[in-house]
């Protein structure tokens, strides 16, 4: 898998629909898209953000006549998503999100989009059936990290640690007073930087993070769960606030990307495949383990920490990719 819409497209062979928000040079981009990758089936194009009719039929004359026109969607606040970095915000943070989807779902009925039905359909070669997972994590209890300051994981991995038969345990280190009952712990990624100051006043959570750490049991942090065990964390403005302590060094947040890249990580348990998004860089004292390989010519390589039963980086791990190694990692 690449982080290239067009690589990704040629390899589904399917047809591609261009969305478009542009002026004067929306026809010559169509153009240039349509025929730079003679490999990329480029069914049409739907203008994005048009400021009403005359615009949009300003962009409609301009495109070349091979290229097909699928309509256009008017600028309108009321389906406006609010982003920060690393993207927009989670979908329970949005209140009116409902709302939006539905005024977003007319406006795409009332455009050209059903003439998509027309189109050639795509065809998908079947992928070997897959055995089902052997139950290596029965009855393990899987403590997972879920709240505002966590809340990127892959759903996959949910579904792979239920399915070799873990318990998965959900709680908030923001909210909770202390760790469920577990046997194994999870920190995925998220936005610990924004919650700062609950996430440090919460003193028994963290004494009780750092007491399964030291008992020796599994303890898996990504990106965001690997900023909250390092000594402290710095946000963009300068507030810095004291974290667990598991990890010696600081984490501090950077204004700018640091590392976006498809990413392998090569474990004694074995090769575990996923990606590296994040805004914020660590320093510490710590001798890296190992090193992730990036996927192809972007990105950069990423420290892997590993002590004890702790396994942690900056790479969001998509467990499916080598099930039986997301087994061992977890077991006790």
């Amino acid at each position: 898998m690449s982080i290239s819409v067009t690589e990704n497209n040629n390899d589904a062979q399917c047809p591609a629909l261009l969305i478009s928000a542009m002026a004067g040079t929306f026809g010559a981009i169509a153009f240039g898209l349509a025929n730079f990758n003679k490999q990329l089936n480029v069914a049409g194009v739907l203008a994005n953000c048009t400021a009403g009719d005359a615009h949009a039929q300003m962009l409609r004359e301009s495109l070349p006549d091979n290229i097909k026109w699928f309509g256009a969607l008017h600028h309108n606040e009321k389906i406006a998503l609010p982003e920060r970095h690393l993207g927009i915000l989670s979908a329970d943070e949005i209140s009116d999100l409902e709302e939006k989807l539905n005024i977003a779902s007319n406006m795409l009925e009332n455009s050209g989009l059903s003439q998509l039905s027309s189109l050639s359909s795509t065809r998908f070669h079947a992928t070997p059936e897959q055995k089902q997972p052997v139950s290596t994590l029965k009855n393990i209890r899987i403590g997972i990290a879920h709240d505002a300051a966590f809340c990127f994981c892959y759903q996959a991995n949910l579904d792979l640690l239920e399915a070799l038969g873990a318990e998965l345990i959900f709680f908030s280190p923001i909210h909770d007073n202390g760790l469920p009952e577990i046997d194994s712990l999870y920190l995925p990624g998220g936005y610990p930087e924004l919650h700062l100051q609950v996430l440090h006043k919460n003193t028994t959570m963290r004494s009780a993070i750092k007491q399964h750490y030291n008992q020796g049991r599994p303890l898996i942090a990504e990106c965001g769960g690997l900023l909250y065990l390092m000594d402290s964390i710095t946000d963009t403005q300068g507030n810095c606030e004291q974290m667990t302590g598991i990890l010696s060094g600081d984490a501090m947040l950077q204004k700018r990307l640091v590392n976006l890249s498809m990413q392998s990580m090569e474990l004694p348990e074995g090769e575990i495949r996923g990606h590296s998004f994040h805004h914020s860089l660590i320093s510490t004292p710590l001798k890296t383990t190992l090193m992730t390989t990036p996927d192809g010519k972007y990105g950069s390589e990423e420290s892997v920490f590993r002590d004890k039963r702790l396994l942690a980086s900056y790479m969001h791990l998509y467990m499916p990719s080598t099930p039986l190694a997301a087994s061992r990692i977890f077991t006790p």
